[in-house]
């Protein structure tokens, strides 16, 4: 038999776990294949859930579906900040910012992630770039000028690949794209029936809503197509 006196690592481990749970962000500590092993009463607090709920669930499970990519928490170096969709418990969305670090231990690494709801200052942002574009509209003498303003400015913002400004002619049954942006491929400046759209689309669009879609194979409004 071996015996090994582990009693400072066990001091180590409780002092490292007291600094944890009394830490003012949300802390999420991810294993070696990405699920989770511990977590804080801020991080209980911040999605909504039990903290034994967590324990052993991929680490994905706290992040929108549109931002979700398997693996991702097998990492073996700091990254961040990062800012991407969480995902609560019932299932409502907050913008965040997630800090990675590694952490060594005795035969085994971890990943500890700090998790920050930044939905305060995302909003103070989208006002700040709201009122400067409203500033900018009396350069503008036509509305192809400005739509192609806006779509740019809105597309680097949100860095989209694409972003289209449509007038929407209820009568005519039509939807002239008057501004563009796109990444890659070829330009949908024109006039289109509005029948091309998928009804939830179409009734946003009819709305004068703006549609924001992160990706149209999954999108419920749009995978039809």
């Amino acid at each position: 038999g071996i015996i090994r006196d582990i009693h400072e690592r066990k001091r180590a481990e409780d002092r490292f776990r007291s600094l944890l749970e009394g830490a003012p962000e949300a802390n999420v500590i991810v294993g070696r294949l990405g699920q989770i092993v511990l977590v804080n009463a801020r991080a209980e607090r911040l999605f909504g859930y039990d903290r034994h709920e967590l324990i052993g669930q991929p680490f994905e499970i706290l992040v929108a579906e549109r931002h979700r990519t398997p693996g991702s928490m097998q990492l073996t170096d700091a990254i961040g900040p990062l800012e991407l969709g969480a995902r609560r418990k019932d299932g409502s969305e907050f913008p965040a910012e997630i800090s990675l670090n590694r952490l060594e231990t005795e035969g085994e690494l971890l990943v500890s992630s700090t998790i920050l709801d930044i939905s305060e200052r995302k909003t103070l942002q989208d006002q700040h770039m709201l009122l400067r574009l409203g500033e900018q509209f009396s350069r503008f003498e036509d509305v192809p000028a400005l739509a192609q303003y806006m779509c740019e400015e809105l597309a680097n913002y949100f860095n989209a690949s694409r972003c289209l400004f449509l007038e929407i002619d209820h009568e005519r049954g039509t939807s002239t794209v008057h501004g563009e942006y796109q990444r890659s491929g070829p330009s949908q400046l024109g006039v289109y029936p509005i029948s091309m759209f998928t009804p939830a689309i179409r009734h946003e669009l009819e709305a004068a809503r703006m549609v924001s879609i992160a990706d149209l194979s999954t999108d419920l409004r749009t995978a039809d197509l």
